[in-house]
């Protein structure tokens, strides 16, 4: 992630001059990316690293620099939920977990002064509130190794902590050949190099927190093409298509409208040739990757680096996956910089991430894109709810339609209305599962868990009417499966709710570029 060079040179020399302070501030933004166990640190309070630090204290003393696994449980258990990977990350050195804990927590209140004087504390080892040449370097070594530890980044320069320690001494210039707390927090305060270095992974964007943010985006996204897609064949327009990405706030320049509806066009992403009239497989095959490297362009320029596409590949998949392998990496990078120019644009994630099925000869998204999107829909499934009557109303004109082969050729009045008379207890049955307190309203994933058992309950009438009316038909001209409209059942009403407003302003926004 980012450019490591610029930080190998300025680690173990002061930045001098104001292009360098430049390139030491740019690289701080590009290296904006923390994987790893990072978003666990960043949870952290300072209350909560104290407690285990007085805990530590109280049972081993300052001079005890490893844990075995049972100590580490005892002194870490209350800090993170799992142990394991912290102890095996830093094979039980506890001084680097507490750097840790110390330098990410992003606690509102504790700033670079306090994480400063909180790891200063950990190597005071007589509580003198001082330091010596070998206490300071050793507080270097714990930090870098912390830092590139939990970021799963490369130690920049190893060795420089010496230097470091030799740079601090020559220009503060101790009585004692110790310095105390509040000169070494003045000194490593102003220099910016240092700083700048620690910045970029104190400040970092957390991989587990991007994923989160682009699933509300797309989230989002979905809400809003739900709301303007067409009732007859579920589509938006194009105009509608661009207007979803401007209300996620990552608008496209007309250049990359161009080249977005041209992979439409070249992947079978419109709906029957019809060149206004884009599905919901297309959408989320476009907008899943737009809306993923859009959320690590920090900059807006429409690119990322190339260093940054572990970080991408990562955030563009499900939630709790490991992270890329390196042949994975290696592949795509193959695969994406065909121009050797060490960037990413919009349009080339864009297209990496769309395919033809064979088969069907429409749109394909790739499988971290099915994958993200599909988790999407179960969440976005789980906060909707349809009305009873519309689900009783689709059952029963779902049941009745499987059966009307049958009561075409029935003469006996009594045996179609026994018939009918089964279908709506389908129905009828169905809601007194679903919904047995009477409540008018269903959540709609329950009701598509529930879907395979309507299905039965139609299959046994639909042997049942064909018994009655003692005729032959192929299993396979049968249709046992009821329809359900969901977007037709769904609870919800659009003036005057969020979903009205975002209709509205959808709208507005599509019809401003016709």
């Amino acid at each position: 992630m980012g450019n490591a060079s610029v930080s190998k040179r300025n680690l173990s020399r002061g930045v001098r001059g104001k292009q360098k302070q430049k390139e030491s501030q740019l690289s701080a933004k590009k290296r904006n990316i923390a994987t790893g166990l990072c978003h666990e640190y960043h949870e952290t309070t300072f209350a909560e690293a104290s407690e285990c630090r007085d805990t530590f204290l109280e049972l081993f003393g300052s001079s005890q620099f490893h844990l075995n696994k049972e100590e580490f449980d005892e002194v870490f258990g209350p800090l993170f939920h799992d142990t394991e990977p912290h102890f095996k990350l830093f094979r039980g050195r506890v001084f680097q977990v507490f750097a840790a804990a110390y330098l990410f927590s992003q606690e509102e209140f504790h700033g670079i002064d306090a994480k400063i004087g909180a790891i200063f504390e950990l190597f005071d080892f007589d509580g003198n509130k001082h330091l010596n040449k070998v206490e300071m370097e050793m507080l270097f070594e714990c930090v870098t190794e912390a830092v590139h530890a939990v970021t799963c980044s490369p130690h920049p320069n190893p060795g420089c902590e010496t230097t470091l320690v030799r740079r601090c001494f020559r220009e503060l210039q101790p009585a004692n050949s110790e310095v105390h707390e509040s000169a070494f927090s003045a000194w490593l305060s102003s220099q910016d190099d240092i700083m700048s270095y620690l910045q970029q992974f104190m400040n970092a964007r957390f991989v587990t927190g991007l994923q989160d943010e682009l699933k509300i985006a797309v989230t989002s996204a979905k809400h809003s093409f739900n709301i303007m897609a067409s009732q007859e064949n579920n589509t938006i327009s194009k105009k509608q298509l661009v207007a979803v990405m401007e209300e996620c706030n990552y608008p496209p320049t007309d250049k990359e409208i161009e080249e977005v509806m041209n992979i439409l066009e070249e992947n079978g992403g419109l709906i029957d040739n019809d060149v206004d009239s884009i599905s919901e497989d297309a959408f989320k095959a476009i907008m899943v990757p737009w809306l993923s490297l859009s959320i690590l362009d920090v900059d807006k320029n429409g690119t990322i680096d190339l260093t940054e596409l572990k970080c991408l590949l990562w955030v563009h998949q499900d939630p709790g996956t490991p992270q890329p392998s390196e042949e994975r990496l290696r592949k795509t990078m193959a695969a994406l910089d065909l121009d050797f120019s060490g960037a990413i644009d919009k349009i080339e994630w864009v297209s990496y991430n769309v395919g033809t099925d064979v088969g069907t000869g429409k749109i394909k998204a790739s499988a971290g894109t099915e994958t993200f999107y599909r988790k999407i829909d179960d969440d976005y499934d789980a906060n909707r709810k349809v009305m009873v009557n519309r689900l009783r109303q689709q059952i029963t004109e779902g049941a009745v339609a499987a059966v009307q082969f049958a009561l075409d050729v029935i003469v006996d009045d009594k045996d179609k209305d026994i018939i009918m008379s089964v279908a709506r207890g389908i129905a009828m049955d169905v809601l007194s599962e679903l919904d047995p307190e009477n409540r008018g309203i269903i959540q709609m994933a329950v009701v598509k868990n529930y879907q395979h058992q309507i299905d039965f309950k139609v299959k046994k009438l639909v042997d049942y009417a064909v018994e009655i009316a003692k005729v032959e038909v192929k299993e396979s001209m049968l249709s046992h499966k009821v329809k359900l409209d969901f977007q037709d059942m769904e609870s919800r009403e659009d003036h005057g709710t969020e979903g009205g407003m975002a209709k509205a302003r959808l709208k507005r926004r599509s019809t401003q570029r016709s």
